[in-house]
């Protein structure tokens, strides 16, 4: 190929990403069907639909109370994918997320402790 693959380009999320073509091998006048499979790189990075949130807190929300956050959304597939979240270390709250396979991930903000 002369050009750079892009895979989501060509797939999408769709796993895995097959390429069907045929090559003519002209010193002989053959046609042979060719699959190739393209990979993922993590080429993309994870895109957040919002810039910032604003999340307000009562202060006696009651500890396991959860808070959505905005969800996240990353191109790539597999283990390409945006794998998880990290909360700066905090005893008063943690992230949960909810997702499933090859769609924007949920993440949650959970009240540890009052």
């Amino acid at each position: 190929t002369a050009d750079r693959i892009d895979r989501e380009e060509l797939c999408a999320q769709t796993a895995p990403c097959l390429v069907s073509f045929n090559i003519l091998i002209e010193d002989k006048l053959n046609l042979y069907p060719i699959e190739v499979e393209i990979v993922d790189i993590n080429d993309n990075t994870p895109r957040f639909f919002r810039e910032e949130l604003e999340v307000k807190i009562l202060e006696n929300a009651v500890p396991s109370s959860r808070f959505p956050l905005m969800e996240v959304y990353d191109l790539d597939v597999g283990m390409n994918s945006l794998q998880g979240f990290r909360l700066s270390e905090n005893s008063h709250f943690s992230v949960d997320v909810w997702s499933e396979a090859n769609r924007p991930k949920y993440p949650e903000l959970v009240l540890e402790r009052a």
